[in-house]
């Protein structure tokens, strides 16, 4: 393991390796309870002023299921913003896939990055999992805990205030025979196996825990995915990302089962059960270089003393649970960075095709807006153009200029009808060289009147012109 150490001016203190979480409150809306031991677990705001359970989501979940899109920007006012671009978008593309790896840590000529460089895609990788929600699965240096000893399970001091921290008879620190004494668990674990380098197929509160109760028999403490405990559990060069702590020369561009069931535990909702309707599905979109709609943000700005996440939250509908609302990410400048230029996935801008439901009999010069069709089957932005009338995406404002849209994204078209009777109006959309046509149809001509009657009358005059009803 190659130490760089480094200090902040956050709240966390200096560390070998370090990549730090920087977390803020948002005035009038929640006291987060930072303390400066800045505890964080497996989510962050997990600790003791929070609560040990507290679980963590990215921008925008309610408690409402359905797809969650986070938006991801670099900062125009960054330097390398260029450079930036491809391992962004690697990024987006591995929390998407929520594929769970093995041998993800490669050094040296197993990289594609010269010697004394960092990587910038690993240390953003690990930022951005901060950014939505992932605290580090070691103590860290918010623990104030120094060397190897920060690389124990995440927890907190318990009721004593000062950790208990003993690797146990296999000498691995974050193993599962650590002894930890009255130090409080804060690592969701597997209960059937308390391996993080396995996943459930189902994950959700049945099959995971925080409560050190629960664990296998003969485990004394949640076991967390270092690098030194992968090669106890027989995956050697596997870690967590949000592991704290890189090195020059050193990759870590893809999750681990830790990373993915984190991530998935906290998708099954606020009743932390997989499968009802609070849970989401996690999008994350790269919106370029740009201010708009950003719900990451990511510049190197020399403010970080080598890189930081700094999100701010709220509490969900009075609960354990948490949601960011806000979040940038901060790298110095003055290191060496290395800019990975492969593109992790091939692009696919050709969405699936998708389908509106013409309206028959609207009424004449009226304007006719379509039912909603949601973008899906891309990875990357893809191109968006309109005849014949204008489209709205995400419910913003319409328009005839053409665009750009990314996955997941909702999308409505409208034209005005025509002023004729029995006249069709078409408005055709193209996304990514996929097209269909929306089309209204007037009310048809009607010259068959209502039945109608006349009274007769009787004991009329005689001669005289009578007029009916």
């Amino acid at each position: 393991m190659k130490d760089h150490k480094i200090t902040s001016h956050s709240a966390c203190q200096s560390m070998p390796l370090g990549r730090c979480l920087l977390l803020v409150l948002v005035p009038g809306l929640l006291a987060l309870g930072l303390s400066s031991s800045c505890f964080a677990g497996a989510y962050i705001f997990a600790g003791e002023a929070n609560g040990v359970d507290a679980v963590t989501h990215p921008s925008g979940y309610t408690g409402t299921g359905g797809v969650l899109t986070v938006g991801i920007c670099i900062s125009p006012a960054s330097v390398n913003t260029a450079q930036m671009e491809i391992s962004v978008q690697n990024i987006v593309n591995t929390f998407n896939s929520q594929t769970v790896s093995t041998g993800n840590l490669l050094r040296g000529a197993n990289n594609n990055i010269p010697a004394n460089f960092y990587d910038f895609e690993s240390v953003t990788l690990h930022e951005v999992g901060h950014c939505i929600g992932l605290a580090h699965v070691n103590a860290s240096s918010e623990s104030g805990l120094t060397g190897v000893d920060a690389n124990y399970t995440k927890a907190t001091n318990g009721a004593n205030n000062v950790f208990n921290i003993n690797p146990g008879p296999d000498g691995i620190i974050g193993s599962s025979d650590d002894l930890r004494g009255d130090d409080v668990n804060l690592h969701w674990f597997n209960n059937f196996a308390n391996n993080p380098f396995i996943i459930d197929s189902i994950v959700d509160s049945t099959t995971y825990s925080r409560s050190t109760a629960n664990l296998p028999a003969g485990h004394n403490f949640a076991t967390n995915a270092d690098r030194s405990v992968s090669t106890l559990l027989g995956v050697p060069d596997t870690e967590s990302i949000m592991q704290q702590g890189t090195g020059s020369d050193e990759s870590q561009r893809t999750l681990v089962a830790d990373d993915v069931a984190t991530l998935k535990y906290a998708m099954s909702g606020l009743d932390e059960m997989a499968g009802t309707a609070d849970d989401y599905t996690l999008n994350l979109v790269y919106r370029g270089i740009t201010t708009t709609n950003c719900d990451v943000t990511i510049s190197f700005d020399n403010a970080a003393s080598f890189a930081f996440c700094q999100p701010a939250g709220v509490r969900v509908n009075g609960g354990s649970h948490y949601r960011i609302t806000s979040a940038t990410i901060a790298l110095n400048d003055t290191f060496n960075w290395f800019f990975n230029n492969v593109p992790n996935i091939t692009t696919d801008t050709t969405p699936d095709t998708f389908t509106f439901v013409d309206q028959l009999n609207v009424s004449l010069n009226t304007l006719v807006t379509s039912n909603s069709i949601t973008v899906s089957g891309i990875n990357a932005p893809a191109s968006i153009s309109v005849s014949g009338g204008q489209y709205s995406i995400n419910g913003g404002a319409f328009t005839s200029i053409a665009g750009s849209v990314n996955n997941a994204d909702s999308v409505r078209v409208r034209h005005t009808s025509s002023t004729l009777s029995a006249i069709v109006t078409n408005t055709a959309l193209s996304i990514g060289g996929i097209s269909d046509t929306f089309s209204s149809t007037t009310l048809a001509s009607d010259t068959t009147p209502n039945l109608f009657a006349f009274t007769d009358q009787t004991n009329v005059a005689l001669n005289t012109q009578v007029t009916s009803n």
